[in-house]
């Protein structure tokens, strides 16, 4: 019987990760497969969320909310054009950037999402579009990931 000393070996392991040992950031959706990654890499591991899948998701409403979604969607261009805008910075002055014009739209949209316009008097949880916000709530952490990292990137395209 094979004994493990740490949880994240037998992920390591099981997964292959074991030979390649990769230390840094992971981009991308919010896959199962993706959830408490940090944990079982033994934090070698940091995981950021995508927004363009998130957008996506939001995206798919538009048929049947489209205030909320042109809402939402214009603070998620307002992301993309501060990351447009601050390209060629340097490490430092990208996250001084982010810091202070990113995590304040992200304070719109994590203000929005527990707003009267997607309450459940007007949202239901089960539709589209509190499907939808429940991703973006539940992946919150992830998706601000980059505000505090001026090497992650707000999406993974």
């Amino acid at each position: 019987m094979r004994s493990e000393s740490q949880p994240h070996q037998t992920f390591l392991r099981q997964t292959g990760l074991a030979k390649i040992y990769f230390a840094g950031n992971l981009i991308g959706d919010c896959w199962s497969g993706f959830q408490k990654i940090e944990v079982r890499s033994g934090s070698r591991i940091t995981f950021a969320a995508c927004w363009a899948h998130a957008r996506r998701k939001i995206d798919e409403c538009r048929s049947a909310f489209p205030i909320q979604v042109a809402q939402l969607e214009s603070w998620i261009r307002m992301l993309y054009d501060v990351e447009d805008q601050i390209q060629k910075l340097n490490a430092s002055q990208r996250l001084a950037r982010r810091r202070s014009l990113s995590r304040h739209v992200l304070g719109l949209i994590e203000e929005y999402l527990s707003g009267e316009e997607m309450s459940p008097g007007r949202v239901l949880p089960k539709c589209n579009l509190g499907q939808a916000a429940a991703y973006v709530r539940r992946h919150w952490k992830a998706l601000s990931r980059f505000i505090d990292d001026a090497s992650i990137p707000i999406d993974n395209n």
